[in-house]
């Protein structure tokens, strides 16, 4: 665009020289014609002569629809889709393209391209991948469906007289504490939400907590997931889940690292060493689940039980993606660390 309003409400405009130079630094060769020409055949005719868009986005509710494009040809031509869901569940229709609504058309090359509507029915917020054929030509697509707006508590939707709410914006990993190891963990997320909760916050504000992939370079990153279905073991407090499983002489091992001089190196850098304490917590990790394995495995007493079996429910709950996400994870380690059993 040539302009916009800002955040104050203040119409800004944008110099040609300001566009050009922020084209020249998307790589576009914004002073060879033949190579403008392409850009915009590419942006602009291309998506015509693509029978999905690889990507579409959709508001969920009972009546989703998805673009289809290709030549308005004369004849009872008939459409056959399959959507799949993260979960694996596939639903699938058909109907004829002279059933279908035009959404717009486009001429190149004197013919004319149409793109139709495609009525998907009843759709939930998620992703799904869409298989389409018509006639000999099959395409596949990515949707991304959406809810209409985004989550509003009760209490603070418009006509409410709700006042404005007040919390805390924390990076979860910056917290340091005296029984972190070196990055904040959910021990200290318990403590601040209480602290919160005492001085009368309404939220806490974090960064995105999903599972990252350690064997990349940039896995510190908390925008760059592996598997945004499930959380970063960095987070993990190991004495708390020691408790949890009741392992006591894991506990107190625990709590003996956290005394030595490699966590207080740790936790006085002033960034954090992930590398470093991957390998730590990872090796950890390993250790309190062979525990609980072992465990498992001859449970003694009705605790030992109770967590064996919220286990085993968890486990199946999570299928499939638990064992996607699980041999993704040991096909990916962080150097240094074996997953191997």
């Amino acid at each position: 665009g040539r302009e916009y309003y800002d955040f104050t409400g203040a119409h800004r405009k944008i110099s040609h020289q300001s566009r050009m130079a922020c084209l020249r630094a998307m790589d576009i060769a914004v002073d060879d014609p033949a190579a403008v020409d392409a850009a915009i055949f590419e942006l602009d005719a291309k998506p015509w002569t693509q029978l999905l868009r690889p990507l579409q986005i959709a508001d969920a509710g009972e009546n989703v629809h998805v673009e289809l494009r290709l030549p308005a040809l004369e004849g009872a031509q008939v459409v056959s889709w399959t959507m799949t869901s993260e979960h694996r569940e596939e639903h699938s229709g058909a109907a004829s393209l002279s059933e279908l609504s035009e959404q717009g058309e486009y001429h190149l090359d004197g013919v004319r391209y149409a793109a139709y509507a495609v009525p998907l029915g009843p759709v939930s917020a998620g992703y799904y991948r869409l298989s389409v054929l018509v006639d000999e030509q099959q395409a596949e697509a990515t949707i991304a469906v959406c809810p209409a707006t985004c989550y509003t508590p009760r209490e603070h939707k418009p006509g409410t007289g709700a006042q404005r709410s007040w919390g805390l914006s924390c990076h979860l990993y910056t917290v340091r504490s005296e029984n972190n190891w070196g990055i904040g963990d959910f021990a200290d997320l318990k403590a601040l939400a209480r602290y919160g909760a005492g001085v009368g916050m309404d939220f806490l504000l974090l960064n995105p907590l999903h599972a990252p992939n350690f064997s990349s370079e940039d896995f510190a990153s908390p925008y760059s997931a592996s598997d945004r279905r499930f959380l970063n073991p960095l987070y993990i407090s190991l004495p708390d889940a020691a408790e949890f499983l009741g392992a006591k002489k894991l506990r107190q091992q625990f709590d003996l690292v956290l005394q030595q001089e490699q966590i207080e190196q740790l936790r006085s850098a002033s960034h954090v060493d992930y590398p470093a304490l991957a390998k730590l917590k990872l090796t950890a990790l390993r250790e309190l689940f062979d525990w609980f394995v072992a465990q498992a495995g001859d449970a003694r007493n009705d605790a030992q039980k109770k967590v064996a079996a919220q286990y085993q429910a968890f486990s199946q709950y999570r299928q499939p993606a638990l064992n996607d996400f699980a041999a993704h994870a040991a096909a990916h380690p962080p150097p240094g660390v074996n997953y191997a059993p």
